[in-house]
């Protein structure tokens, strides 16, 4: 069962008896490290979300995928199963080819991880990106 994120909403889906002070356990075992930015995206069964991660509106973030501190994944994106997002990876959904941001999301880049994909520490300039691993 995936679960949906509003706006504003995480911190309303906390399991009392399991949280500490920093980590904060969600229904269907999700685990967050706060300070986090999730809002509208789907996050898969099992999912842990490391500090200072911000995951953007329409995300898909697949069952059992962690994704590690100071990480941004913005719109456009979907994370596979068993995924690992190293330490400080930046998707990037514009690439400004007017030469500047481009406020139509129409023209923004769709980023999709199959499963059980690795992205090494602070990768980013995705362009165009499908990856699949092979091996399953």
């Amino acid at each position: 069962m995936n679960i949906s994120f509003q706006a504003e909403d995480i911190l309303s889906r906390i399991i009392p008896s399991k949280d500490t002070a920093d980590m904060k356990v969600l229904e269907s075992g999700i685990r967050v490290v706060v300070p986090v930015n999730i809002y509208e995206c789907e996050l898969g069964n099992d999912v842990f979300v490391g500090p200072f991660v911000e995951i953007q509106k329409g995300c898909v973030i697949g069952d059992r995928t962690r994704v590690q501190s100071h990480t941004f994944i913005c719109e456009n994106v979907i994370l596979g199963n068993d995924c690992f997002i190293e330490h400080g990876v930046t998707f990037a959904n514009d690439l400004f080819k007017s030469g500047g941001p481009d406020a139509s999301a129409e023209s923004w880049i769709h980023i999709v991880l199959g499963n059980t994909v690795t992205v090494g520490e602070r990768s980013n300039n995705f362009n165009n990106v499908h990856l699949q691993w092979c091996g399953d």
